[in-house]
């Protein structure tokens, strides 16, 4: 399904058919983080869960710095922005998202709870698998502190996380006139430093993990916090390179707080909770922050412009979230 929306989305033949589209892509993959967390929770152990968040992380990143280049390339070799070239990046990429969906179903289904079973009983068991009420799973869940603080950090980070890549994208076009293709070079140079970065920053969580789990919850905030100062920093540099090589910092290590968020949450959230705890903890970062961010950032660029609307929001949304 998703796959189609893409390519629905080069179709599309108004801003209004556009809107569906995207909405129809973005219902179609929202099983992605809840289900892709549980099911590695129940196929790896405890000690390896954040090299196994950095590894995805790291692989999703390495794919996400080659995809806008590459589609800013397909749209540059199809007639830029005038021959509306942009609509053959969509045709053609929605093509290996399908192939990689019907492969999926060749997965096998691991038993829940596998690892915290062997570490607690010293055996996996077999169990009845009780249904529970979606009323009395969401109670259980709001009673973990953990999983409270992460929701409201999270929350308050996702007022920048999500508007800046799209204010980030105009204002390279408005300030220092790059095409598709020169914004896709600047996206895929911080992915790659991303993709480098983030299976060094798992195994350090597991390591920290293992000695002291508050510390390494407290290791995520550690990592936001820098974003307050870099983030004016960069929307201020005078040229692409240094507006390029002052991002990367605050990008790479914002992706490694959010691809350890993941491990940590599978471990205090009960094995037959975990998807519910983590489309729970997701549900408000996009209801609160992404929507939120949006709706903020689209009063404010209006009147102030990309740069200042960029400082205005980060700042206190990365010292709340890092803090918390």
């Amino acid at each position: 399904i998703f796959s189609g929306m893409v390519i629905l989305s080069g179709l599309a033949v108004n801003a209004f058919m556009l809107f569906w589209c995207r909405f129809g892509a973005g219902i179609s993959k929202v099983s992605t983080i809840p289900v892709h967390n549980s099911l590695l929770a129940d196929t790896y152990p405890v000690s390896v869960r954040g090299r196994i968040g950095g590894t995805t992380a790291m692989v999703g990143k390495a794919v996400a710095a080659l995809s806008p280049l590459l589609v800013g390339a397909i749209a540059v070799a199809a007639g830029g922005v005038k021959a509306e070239g942009w609509r053959w990046a969509f045709y053609l990429l929605g093509v290996p998202v399908a192939i990689a969906a019907l492969a999926a179903f060749g997965l096998p289904e691991p038993v829940r709870g596998r690892w915290e079973k062997r570490d607690v009983l010293g055996e996996v068991t077999e169990e009845v698998d009780v249904p529970f009420s979606m009323e009395a799973g969401l109670a259980r869940i709001r009673q973990i502190r953990t999983m409270r603080s992460v929701i409201v950090a999270f929350s308050a980070l996702g007022f920048i996380l999500f508007p800046r890549e799209s204010l980030s994208n105009f204002y390279l076009l408005e300030e220092f006139g790059l095409d598709a293709l020169g914004r896709g070079l600047v996206a895929f140079t911080t992915g790659v430093c991303m993709a480098v970065t983030l299976p060094f920053a798992g195994r350090y969580f597991d390591r920290l993990y293992r000695k002291d789990p508050a510390r390494a919850l407290a290791m995520i905030g550690y990592m936001i916090l820098p974003g307050a100062v870099m983030v004016p920093v960069q929307f201020n540099m005078p040229n692409v390179v240094l507006f390029t090589i002052a991002g990367i910092p605050t990008t790479v290590a914002a992706a490694a707080a959010f691809a350890l968020a993941g491990p940590m949450l599978q471990q205090v959230v009960p094995y037959r909770l975990r998807g519910m705890g983590t489309a729970l903890g997701t549900l408000y970062i996009f209801l609160i922050g992404a929507l939120g961010g949006a709706l903020l950032s689209a009063l404010l660029v209006g009147s102030f412009g990309e740069r200042v609307t960029v400082i205005i929001v980060s700042v206190p949304s990365t010292l709340v979230g890092g803090l918390v």
